[in-house]
């Protein structure tokens, strides 16, 4: 992920592939980890730019993408003459036109639908059909090509791990937060849930738990956590370390007096005794020290006692 920092990032700082356009710098950098991997990327609408697939094919990840016209078809898309050549083709007709951007081979695969034609501008496939035998009205059930089918086969991934992020309690909505960086920390804590839960499940070969029940399973390993020092942090601390990194200012309750170390019930309301320092008669002490009776002057000395120590 990448936080968009906007106004606030320095002018300075320029992000990597920003050469290339927002849309394709930031599409090379959230796909650093796949580079040299083969792999191949199924996208939306939002990344149909010709010049993004063509320099991940230069770092070796292929992809597809989704095109659609908006104001204008994207760069080095003839659209309206796709549409002209499927006019009077059958639905399920098939169709590529290729080309070649900086020594890199491309393809558009189209498909003709009922009431559009489909276009994919991709650095991989063929037209070969593939997958089960899929359906329209009145048109004898076909398959669609590779580059197609892969589409529709992985588009849904997203909104599915959204669901699974939102579903059947949000952590995002039930911390009633307007910060934004405890926004971002929410978004982040359960993206990081979902993602460990399929993770798990793609390692151990099994479908994924439940959302509730693997929160619950997260939990309990956060807090056994085998890779945590127990002992640092309890039985190897000084014993004085330990029980004074919890200083409190406090005041007595109503009805309660000091009989040595002790706080028991007294018959006046605000009884008061004489700090350690002799300055005056209060009613407050440190919370690690309840028997010593401490004014402000006397907690500040203390506070620098222990913390020289």
């Amino acid at each position: 992920m990448e936080l968009v920092e906007g106004k606030d990032q320095p002018r300075q700082l320029r992000n990597e592939g920003d050469n290339f356009g927002k849309t394709v710098g930031l599409l090379l950098r959230l796909t650093r980890s796949l580079w040299g991997s083969a792999r191949v990327l199924v996208l939306d609408s939002g990344f149909c730019v010709l010049k993004g697939l063509i320099e991940l094919a230069k770092k070796g990840v292929y992809g597809s993408a989704l095109i659609k016209k908006r104001k204008y078809w994207p760069k080095y898309i003839r659209g309206d003459e796709i549409k002209d050549h499927f006019k009077d083709m059958p639905v399920g007709s098939v169709d590529s036109i290729g080309g070649n951007l900086d020594g890199i081979d491309f393809d558009v695969f189209c498909m003709k639908e009922p009431d559009y034609v489909m276009m994919l501008m991709s650095t991989y496939g063929t037209n070969i059909r593939m997958g089960e035998h899929k359906n329209r009205d009145g048109v004898e059930a076909f398959q669609y090509p590779e580059v197609v089918h892969n589409h529709y086969q992985y588009r849904h991934q997203i909104d599915d791990h959204n669901n699974k992020r939102h579903q059947p309690i949000s952590l995002e909505v039930t911390w009633a937060t307007k910060t934004w960086e405890n926004r971002v920390f929410a978004y982040l804590l359960a993206t990081t849930e979902v993602n460990c839960n399929l993770a798990s499940s793609f390692f151990i070969g099994e479908p994924p738990l439940p959302s509730l029940s693997f929160r619950k399973e997260l939990a309990r390993e956060l807090l056994l956590n085998p890779y945590f020092n127990r002992n640092v942090a309890t039985d190897e601390r000084p014993k004085r370390k330990r029980t004074c990194c919890e200083h409190t200012f406090t005041t007595l309750r109503a009805y309660t007096k000091w009989q040595g170390s002790d706080i028991i019930p007294s018959s006046s309301i605000y009884p008061q005794r004489m700090c350690k320092g002799k300055h005056r008669k209060v009613r407050t002490y440190c919370s690690c020290s309840p028997g010593v009776v401490m004014c402000e002057e006397c907690y500040a000395q203390h506070k620098l006692e222990i913390d020289g120590q």
